[in-house]
């Protein structure tokens, strides 16, 4: 016979109550611990389980609008990433996290859009980028997309190796100083 957790706890749980039933009260506070630890166990595996999948992310939860908006930005509808990040942005518009995000979701839609809207895109891509880096120079996140937005970008949508070279320079001496992550 296959002995799944469910069967374990609940096998435990039959025996609980015919312990105390009889009135084996030192079996009984035995039987209890057993239920404690396996419960235990049992939430530290899935929990185990789910960080090694992925599930569990090292970032803090913010926003409950925001796995939403990670979640569109994966399955790749950049638009509805978008909204639902300035959305998160009217609450939150302090946080370098999610404008760094906005501007992932402009840049990555400004690569399937028509051309001026692209422009329009990229301009926005390069704001969110910038708003995030103003709002904690730390990010290393940020810094790094904006490094590539100025390298990438032509000078008319504001790309400069100048400043690329600048950022990467900050970039430099957080790594150096062990502060980037």
């Amino acid at each position: 016979m296959k002995v799944t957790v469910p069967r374990l706890l609940a096998s435990r749980r039959s025996a609980s109550v015919s312990s105390r039933a009889r009135g084996d009260a030192g079996k009984f506070e035995t039987e209890m611990c057993h239920n404690r630890c396996a419960r235990s166990t049992l939430n530290t595996l899935i929990a185990l389980a789910l960080l090694c999948a992925g599930v569990v992310m090292a970032e803090p939860a913010g926003d409950p609008l925001f796995p939403a908006a990670r979640e569109a930005f994966q399955q790749r509808h950049f638009d509805r990433a978008a909204d639902l990040l300035e959305r998160i942005i009217e609450r939150e518009p302090k946080s370098a996290r999610y404008h760094y995000w906005l501007g992932k979701a402009y840049g990555r839609e400004a690569e399937h859009a028509n051309w001026l809207r692209a422009v329009l895109l990229a301009k926005k891509a390069r704001a969110a980028f910038e708003r995030a880096v103003a709002l904690d120079p730390d990010y290393v996140p940020a810094l790094e997309a904006l490094i590539e937005y100025y390298r990438s970008a032509p000078a008319f949508l504001g790309g400069s190796a100048e400043k690329a070279a600048t950022y990467e320079r900050r970039l430099s001496r957080l790594s150096s100083s062990g502060t980037a992550e």
